[in-house]
């Protein structure tokens, strides 16, 4: 008798359906209007071990695999929650197994460094632009390239400066300025800034496509709801065809996600490929969707009094962030082109 196998989720379900339940009460435009990080959110997001997954439990994280932090944050995206999960557990999180150090419930973030250098062994100089979620972090983890080492930096210490930026959706996106500020440091393997680099983009695409889903969600609600002439646009050819681009972009997302977290979490050695494939089609289809749905909702969906307007910002937001579209297409263009022969042959 033969016997199968269903297929591991890219997404596991349970994450998914734990987190939706913690996240269910935020309303998107009251979420958006107050500026700074959802403290309630975050915190019965930590209670539960959903901040610190894919940390290693050895230095007092939650464990889990790539499945299940990308479950996490999907649902922290399409909630369009003020909560820095990826910043903590997706960029950090690695840097802090790799050198030992636990993280705390605090959250931490964490960037490439290019012109941050120690002066001598426990100082550092120099300046950091656009740190995700610095302004919501306790410490903050620099990449220098020089040795390398990962800096590990209070962002109130004395010698450290911030200023202060946001990016369209209002999210903190804010730079350091370090003089002879005192750091912890550690060393780490080389090219630690390209996995960096490469899990941030992974990151934003997974999110990308989770606002994307809540973009259409909202879209064929409204289309259903809203009449003219008497009868729901939704029976309109015109509407009808932008509905369907719309969704067409959202399944297309979704697959080249779902294909790069499955190959992600089970290292296969065609993830960078594919990651690279997720962020390139996220970022190229972000516009595309926010175009399609505030045509369909019109000029209501420009208002400050809907909610479409908190989840296209992270879109337009998030597809320039770890590389846009036209970065990763030519980082897809570069691996494929060896083998262009063999999977046309094949």
């Amino acid at each position: 008798m033969n016997s199968t196998t269903s297929p591991t989720p890219p997404l596991d379900p349970e994450v998914q359906g734990a987190v939706r339940a913690i996240l269910g009460h935020i309303d998107l435009l009251s979420a958006d209007a107050i500026p700074g990080i959802d403290q309630v959110a975050w915190d019965a997001l930590a209670a539960g071990g959903f901040t610190l997954l894919n940390v290693a439990e050895e230095i007092g994280g939650s464990g889990g695999t790539v499945r299940d932090l990308a479950a996490a944050v999907h649902e922290a995206a399409y909630a369009c929650a003020r909560v820095p999960i990826v910043e903590t557990a997706w960029l950090a999180g690695p840097l802090l197994s790799n050198v030992g150090v636990r993280p705390g419930d605090a959250p931490l973030t964490a960037t490439v460094a290019p012109e941050v250098w120690l002066e001598h062994d426990r100082a550092a100089s120099g300046r950091v632009v656009g740190v995700p979620a610095l302004r919501w972090a306790e410490r903050v983890l620099l990449l220098i390239s020089d040795a390398p080492r990962v800096l590990l930096v209070d962002p109130a210490a004395p010698g450290v400066h911030m200023e202060t930026s946001n990016n369209l959706a209002g999210e903190p996106r804010d730079g350091l300025v370090l003089t002879d500020a005192s750091v912890e440091w550690f060393s780490v393997d080389r090219g630690q800034d390209l996995l960096l680099r490469r899990r941030g983009a992974l990151a934003r695409a997974v999110q990308i496509a989770a606002v994307a889903q809540r973009v259409q969600d909202m879209t064929v609600e409204h289309a259903r709801a809203r009449k003219q002439f008497g009868r729901a646009i939704t029976a309109f050819q015109a509407v009808q065809h932008r509905l369907t681009a719309l969704a067409g972009d959202v399944v297309t997302m979704r697959a080249a996600v779902d294909a790069a977290v499955e190959a992600e979490a089970d290292d296969r050695p065609d993830a960078e490929f594919l990651v690279a494939v997720a962020k390139a089609e996220t970022s190229a289809a972000a516009g595309r969707v926010a175009s399609a749905a505030h045509q369909v909702h019109g000029a209501l969906g420009f208002t400050l009094e809907h909610d479409l307007g908190a989840a296209t910002k992270r879109l337009w937001s998030w597809r320039e962030e770890f590389g846009n579209e036209s970065e990763w297409r030519a980082a897809v263009a570069d691996r494929a082109a060896p083998r262009i022969w063999e999977w046309v042959t094949a």
